[in-house]
């Protein structure tokens, strides 16, 4: 087996320990009754808010999705971000250049919402980011990956 064959796998289980973890994140903090979210760049802080509440991960910017156009594009092949929120899909293009994984290297590829949150998942795996999320903006759908502040 090579990382080449092995890859599909990888992501599957990449996304079931997202799923599993993130689950736990979003019950251990009630997450889900959070209706508004916001992403502070600068921070790279993704902030859930309802009413005066508001809760704050550590968020990464993977990538975006069109639904419209079935279109995955990496955050790194934004030249507007700054490199501090993009580096779980850095890490990702890394991986597929050293394994030759074009789709982790390709700018845009084809994708449907299942294959966004593999990649997402698995970015999120290799920078040790517990959580994912995506949030609609007026376009695209933005993937993060999360982990909780430290305490």
């Amino acid at each position: 087996m090579t990382p080449t064959s092995e890859f599909p796998q990888l992501l599957d289980l990449a996304m079931a320990e997202a799923q599993r973890e993130t689950r736990e994140i979003m019950e251990q903090h009630a997450l889900d009754t959070y209706p508004n979210w916001h992403y502070d760049e600068s921070k790279a802080f993704l902030t859930f808010a309802k009413n005066d509440d508001q809760f704050v991960v550590l968020a990464q910017l993977v990538g975006f999705w069109s639904p419209t156009e079935s279109i995955w594009e990496w955050s790194w092949n934004d030249a507007s971000l700054p490199e501090r929120i993009t580096r779980s899909a850095i890490a990702a293009r890394g991986w597929g250049q050293t394994n030759e994984i074009e789709l982790l290297t390709n700018p845009t590829t084809t994708a449907d919402e299942s294959l966004c949150w593999k990649l997402t998942a698995f970015a999120a795996k290799l920078t040790g980011c517990p959580g994912v999320y995506r949030c609609q903006s007026q376009s695209r759908i933005l993937y993060f990956a999360f982990a909780l502040p430290p305490s």
